[in-house]
């Protein structure tokens, strides 16, 4: 279960993609899974990460190169989710931008 930081990660997720990368469709989806936890998909028209800043999700260590598009605003959603004991991963949005999903244990 989170804490109230669960909220800054959602209001910061949404501010970083539309304010730098200049999206202007976003679509948020929510689906219970079996294992216990559930999946929060971001989908947005934007453009898309580098391969910098989608690695910040994977555990690489923020070194200051992602800085592009908001690189250590990413590297704080990361911080913020493995606080919260959830899991961002990032995909190519079928709506020609970037898909986060995230993974939330329930409470």
């Amino acid at each position: 279960m989170g804490d109230y930081s669960l909220n800054t990660l959602f209001t910061q997720l949404l501010k970083t993609r539309i304010q730098k990368s200049e999206c202007d469709n976003i679509k948020i989806s929510a689906e219970e899974k079996k294992n216990e936890k559930i999946l929060l998909k971001f989908k947005d028209n934007s453009k898309r990460l580098s391969k910098d800043i989608k690695n910040l999700f994977t555990g690489t260590p923020y070194t200051g190169k992602a800085s592009g598009a908001g690189g250590v605003m990413y590297y704080m959603l990361r911080e913020i989710a493995e606080h919260n004991n959830a899991k961002i991963e990032i995909h190519d949005s079928e709506l020609s931008g970037v898909r986060f999903d995230v993974y939330l244990r329930k409470a």
